[in-house]
């Protein structure tokens, strides 16, 4: 019985890994150190068909290597590569299935009307288990071809399961919720076993099933890993922290979920109260739906020179930004999990977080929590930690966190796929 991975979203994914493809490469390229028979594939939305994917070009790309630029390189190969990066960061603020269909254009193009070719595709065996990394939500002939292979070659199909944040929390997904409800009303339902990465994230998908008279599969739920492979920390290159500097950090893509609005406020408020805070330092990639607070933040005089935003911090970066920060903030309204939370405690520095969703799964009480959508409990928060004394006491409580490494998570995983019971 063999075991097939479908990684396309990973093998796709443009810049550093962050969240989902974090996961999926921790998880993906552990199976194909340890399993010489594992076979991973790529969905191909033009031929609608899986295809064969070698490993090691995705191992390449996230090998922990950063790369300077070639000195020898001509203008021209300059001028491409400028314009590459521009399109690059254009493509990296558009949500999940906008990028899907950016994919599916820029195939079309390039293919120039061939006749379909069908060498290289994937062909599955009776009896495969499949095991789904993400999925094409808005695909109909990738959900298709799911339920083909587990009627007609009674393939065992699992499936990862982050969050139900479209269909649970609409208003931070815009056009992403019909996708994913279709493909959670279909694919769903014929899983051997989901494998949900939180109690939180678990209890949505049961509710949501049984809500619509659905078939509820086996359901396990692992902890994802608080750590990230780093050579060496690094200062980031950027001006402020040219000398030693106090600061807050906060880590996630800038977008409405994470809640960045809240952030704001919060500076607001201090400054209208007299209470001078630290300088916010914000890692990630710019999303969607933040133009509005993106420029207030950016452009208010009174907190402008508050907020340094750094949009594609390396892993070596970020662990050097959380090791000297005094204290990390999460105030995210909904996260299947929460890594940045996970991963600043792990390194020994204290981190407040919303008190919502799957977040105080990951650290219980010994962590401080607010709503996130306050604003008075959020300063309160920030204040506390900025006492020498609270905060030195905070960090001896986080000896009390058992960490999670991603091999933990990797051995989790690994017994439920190869669990056949």
């Amino acid at each position: 019985m063999r075991l097939v991975i479908d990684i396309t979203q990973l093998a796709g994914w443009q810049g550093k890994l962050t969240g989902i493809p974090r996961v999926m490469y921790e998880l993906s390229s552990r199976y194909e150190e340890r399993y010489e028979d594992v076979n991973f594939i790529g969905w191909d939305e033009g031929r609608g068909v899986f295809w064969e994917l070698p490993f090691d070009d995705v191992r390449k790309r996230y090998d922990g290597t950063e790369h300077e630029p070639q000195s020898s390189e001509s203008s021209a190969q300059n001028a491409n590569h400028d314009i590459k990066a521009s399109l690059r960061s254009v493509y990296d603020r558009l949500p999940e299935n906008g990028k899907r269909l950016a994919r599916f254009v820029k195939h079309k193009i390039t293919s120039k009307a061939q006749p379909v070719d069908l060498s290289g595709a994937f062909s599955f065996n009776d009896g495969d288990k499949l095991f789904v990394l993400w999925g094409e939500w808005n695909s109909e002939q990738y959900t298709n071809r799911l339920g083909e292979l587990t009627s007609n070659h009674k393939i065992k199909l699992y499936q990862l399961a982050y969050d139900m944040l479209p269909l649970v929390t609409p208003q931070y997904s815009s056009h992403s919720t019909e996708g994913l409800r279709r493909y959670v009303s279909t694919i769903y339902p014929i899983c051997d076993t989901i494998i949900a990465i939180s109690q939180h994230t678990s209890q949505d998908i049961t509710d949501w099933l049984r809500k619509n008279k659905l078939r509820i599969p086996k359901i396990k739920v692992v902890r994802l890993g608080d750590d990230f492979n780093v050579a060496a920390p690094r200062k980031p290159r950027n001006g402020f922290f040219s000398r030693p500097r106090s600061y807050v950090l906060t880590v996630g893509t800038i977008e409405s979920r994470k809640n960045h609005t809240l952030l704001y406020y919060v500076y607001k408020l201090a400054k209208a109260r007299g209470i001078v805070l630290p300088p916010l330092v914000i890692v990630g990639r710019r999303g969607w739906l933040t133009e509005n607070i993106y420029d207030l933040m950016t452009t208010d005089p009174d907190t402008k020179d508050q907020f340094v935003f750094l949009h594609n911090a390396g892993d070596n970066e970020l662990a050097w930004l959380y090791d000297h920060s005094l204290f990390t903030i999460y105030p995210s309204n909904y996260e299947g999990w929460g890594l940045p939370v996970a991963e600043s405690i792990a390194r020994g520095v204290p981190c407040i977080a919303s008190d919502t969703s799957s977040m105080p799964e990951i650290a219980g009480d010994i962590i401080s929590y607010f709503s996130p959508n306050s604003t008075d409990e959020c300063l309160q928060r920030v204040v506390e930690l900025l006492d020498d004394n609270y905060r030195d006491k905070a960090k001896r409580r986080l000896v009390q966190y058992k960490l999670t490494s991603w091999d933990d998570t990797f051995r989790q995983v690994e017994k439920i796929t190869g669990d056949d019971k």
